[in-house]
């Protein structure tokens, strides 16, 4: 049990000075069984384990040493019962053991169970990529309208259908294999909006992977570039220049890649502290715009566009401390975001709030963010939360301020 000892041992210090009661109440979970983890006495289900990465905040950290304790490790020790790559894993305090892979644990711990074996109608005239082309429009608008924790439990299910038919006799594999692609990548956008990066990851990379046997040069661009947004939203501006750079590096030279990933590699640069390096990324990038348009179910197809990399820049702006030109730029692109913004205007809009705060601006600041939080009610998004933790940490100089408190006071109660 040495291996749970370490996963206790971060468990503990995640939790800082909350105590085992308080978190327990939190999560809706035993007090006792917490105890038991943070001593090494007891190993979590995945379900446990994806709950306390995300309550702590502790983006993927937990999940992986489970993943190493249960599993080979890096340094090609083993901490199971057997050779076969399995152990025994309780879900749930249930007894019933669960042979299972540490791929698939970290799958289990952030996406949850499969589907049952599935029985396909062979009739030939039946056209599966068509049904599954439109399938995904229609859960890409569900997510627009109710959020990604609606949605994810089906695309989940989808990407395990759409790999069973991959086995049978007579099927298009190709084709279903860059439908796979196109899911994965779908549900590594859900969990990242979500806030959950670890899913995220996971996805994006089985995205990759599958794009790469497919031979589809485009959408493994496309995912280089997914895959340094993801570096960029958890603050790793050297990943993100590199990804961006391979993505540029890989883009077949009729698809706007080039200009999604400069404006990547933009925000890359900004967490990096270039100035110089950033805007001329992002310069770049809104000269590489005007690429041909492809295949209209490419993902990039009805989102990219000028105005997206400019609310994108004033993130960067932000970042780098150059508050006044973010407000700016925030306040011209806010106004010309398009309808289908709606639930990314509200990160934005906390973003903008973000640089008022810079600017000393804590009316503007707290007033964004209060309009934010009544916009984005429901809307199941873990960006919008983390954003506003942001905002609520730049109002901290102010917090003595009526209106400071009433935004602080308004954040707890929105339900994401």
């Amino acid at each position: 049990m040495e291996q749970w000892r370490l996963f206790g041992d971060e468990l503990r210090r995640l939790r800082g000075q909350e105590s085992l009661r308080s978190l327990a109440r939190r999560i809706g979970y035993n007090a006792g069984d917490l105890s038991r983890f943070e001593r090494g006495l007891r190993k979590p289900a995945p379900d446990v384990v994806r709950l306390l990465d995300r309550e702590l905040a502790a983006s993927g950290r937990l999940i992986e040493i489970a993943a190493a304790a249960l599993f080979r490790l890096d340094n090609g020790s083993v901490d199971r019962h057997d050779e076969s790559g399995h152990d025994d894993l309780y879900e749930s305090g249930e007894l019933a053991p669960m042979p299972i892979s540490r791929r698939d644990f970290i799958a289990t711990a952030t996406l949850g169970a499969s589907v049952p074996q599935i029985v396909f109608n062979r009739n030939s005239s039946i056209d599966y990529l068509d049904h599954f082309r439109q399938l995904k429009r229609v859960l890409v608008d569900q997510d627009s309208l109710l959020g990604p924790t609606t949605v994810i439990p089906i695309v989940q299910q989808q990407i395990q259908v759409i790999g069973q038919l991959r086995k049978l006799n007579g099927m298009d594999t190709v084709g279903l294999l860059n439908m796979q692609t196109n899911y994965a990548e779908f549900a590594g956008w859900l969990h990242q909006d979500l806030g959950d990066f670890a899913a995220a990851e996971y996805w994006t990379d089985r995205a990759f992977q599958w794009s790469m046997a497919a031979g589809n040069d485009v959408m493994s661009s496309y995912i280089l570039n997914r895959k340094a947004h993801l570096s960029g939203d958890v603050g790793d501006g050297g990943e993100t220049v590199a990804l961006a750079a391979a993505a540029i590096r890989t883009a077949p030279g009729d698809a706007p890649i080039e200009a999604l990933a400069n404006m990547r590699a933009g925000h890359g640069h900004a967490l990096l502290g270039d100035y110089k390096a950033a805007e001329s990324a992002y310069d770049q990038a809104l000269e590489s715009l005007d690429a041909p348009d492809m295949d209209p179910d490419l993902p990039w197809i009805g989102w990219f566009d000028a105005s997206y990399i400019n609310v994108h820049r004033a993130r960067s702006l932000s970042t780098l401390g150059k508050f006044d030109r973010a407000v700016q730029q925030f306040t011209h692109v806010l106004d010309t975001l398009p309808p289908h913004y709606a639930r990314d205007r509200t990160v934005y809009m906390v973003r903008a709030a973000i640089a008022h705060a810079g600017n000393d601006d804590v009316q503007h600041a707290a007033g964004m963010g209060l309009e934010a939080i009544t916009a984005g009610q429901g809307s199941g998004s873990g960006r919008l939360a983390m954003e506003l933790k942001r905002l609520d940490k730049a109002l901290t100089p102010w917090q003595g301020q009526s209106v400071v408190a009433e935004f602080r006071e308004a954040r707890k109660s929105l339900p994401v």
